[in-house]
């Protein structure tokens, strides 16, 4: 029961979190909320490291960097297939890729799965599709797009399992390495941005128009108060998340949990909803249901 609280609040949290940072991505640069995002939750689930004296080892700094890496190059590779492709092929396919391939290896590792939760457990994957699915699901991608599809699933499903590795008495000390080396490698990435954008022997933080800083320091550390304040938003929420999240990994159940992260869309779905009045649609009410009767199935078959 305990992992299916744990994986399900984690996946909602999440949702919270893509919400925030999806807003604050329509008037910053996805690449820099994203960094600003990582950089927060970094700090702010640094004092969690000393919740119940978590072992450090080299296992755990190791699958922790690990994990960033994975991270980091999902997140890069999705922004590259959302970017090209339409969202509502780029979305649920991503998050299939990502639910099942972590489930399949826990299966493979023989963790306990019963009829009745492998029924709970498709039905939540499902869901999660049925959530992420736009207005532009009838489009096809081109090549291109869907080997970015694959190229983005399967790091955020690596990510799972690697976490999922680490050593059940490491605490957070795998989720604060992943933090880190996430943020130092997207910091990476926009360097080799702007050097291939910055002019020959022009500074790297030349000022903007009339005088404006560029670059990450304008988009976020100076921007207006409200649009910083969904940057923190989003970097609130993904600490959270991700203490749920790698506390329910260390349980052995990375099937139940690799299947429980495809409800991330319902945080995103309802908050949009409630928040930007949008307009729920007739599969995305459908998912939810689902979702909620996937959990409640899950529930009871780990009572």
């Amino acid at each position: 029961m305990l992992v299916v609280l744990l994986g399900t609040a984690s996946a909602l949290v999440y949702g919270v979190s893509d919400f925030f940072g999806g807003v604050a991505s329509r008037t910053q640069p996805a690449l820099h909320v994203t960094i600003g995002a990582f950089a927060i939750a970094a700090v702010l689930d640094a004092p969690v490291l000393a919740v119940g004296s978590p072992a450090w080892s080299a296992a755990a700094l190791g699958t922790g960097a690990l994990g960033g890496v994975c991270g980091g190059i999902g997140t890069w590779l999705f922004y590259a297939a959302l970017a090209r492709g339409p969202v509502g092929v780029v979305a649920p396919a991503v998050a299939l890729i990502a639910a099942v391939l972590p489930a399949l290896v826990g299966l493979l590792r023989g963790e306990p799965i019963g009829l009745l939760t492998a029924v709970a457990l498709v039905a939540v994957v499902c869901a999660g599709a049925l959530l992420s699915v736009e207005r532009q699901a009838h489009l096809r991608p081109d090549r291109t797009t869907v080997l970015l599809i694959l190229a983005a699933g399967i790091p955020y499903g690596t990510y799972l399992v690697v976490i999922g590795l680490s050593p059940a008495d490491s605490g957070a000390v795998p989720l604060e390495a992943d933090l880190v080396v996430s943020t130092l490698l997207l910091l990476g990435v926009l360097a080799v941005q702007r050097l291939r954008r910055a002019a020959p022997g022009a500074p790297l933080d030349r000022p903007g128009p009339r005088g404006r800083p560029s670059g990450f320091r304008r988009a976020v550390l100076r921007a207006p108060a409200e649009r910083r304040g969904l940057v923190i938003a989003a970097g609130l929420s993904q600490a959270v998340a991700g203490v749920l999240l790698v506390f329910a990994l260390h349980l052995p159940a990375l099937a139940i949990v690799g299947a429980l992260s495809a409800l991330y869309p319902v945080g995103t779905v309802v908050l949009g909803i409630l928040v930007l009045h949008e307009r729920a649609r007739p599969f995305q009410i459908a998912g939810m249901v689902l979702a909620i009767g996937g959990v409640a199935l899950l529930a009871l078959a780990r009572a």
